[in-house]
């Protein structure tokens, strides 16, 4: 899993910046980047960083962790979506 040798983060700005490199990281290790594989892996990723304690000392809600959740889902569809390819004129 990715995880920071460091101190936890205190403050909601760093608990976003260490969940969004995880989320970066992991999701560019997935071979096929369906819709369903990413937010697989993200919720995968972020149900880790709260389960190991990582997330205890931020300043930062359950409500806020799920619309940051939400947000990236949405940021990574749009990250990796792919192109129909049109027949040439």
């Amino acid at each position: 899993q990715f995880q920071y040798p460091g101190p936890k983060p205190f403050s909601k700005e760093t608990a976003i910046v260490m969940m969004s490199d995880a989320v970066e990281a992991s999701t560019r290790s997935i071979p096929e980047k369906s819709q369903q594989s990413l937010s697989d892996m993200i919720d995968q990723v972020i149900d880790h960083q709260l389960s190991s304690g990582q997330l205890d000392n931020a300043d930062i809600t359950l409500k806020e962790i799920h619309q940051i959740r939400e947000a990236f889902k949405k940021f990574m569809r749009g990250v990796y979506h792919v192109r129909i390819s049109y027949p040439e004129a």
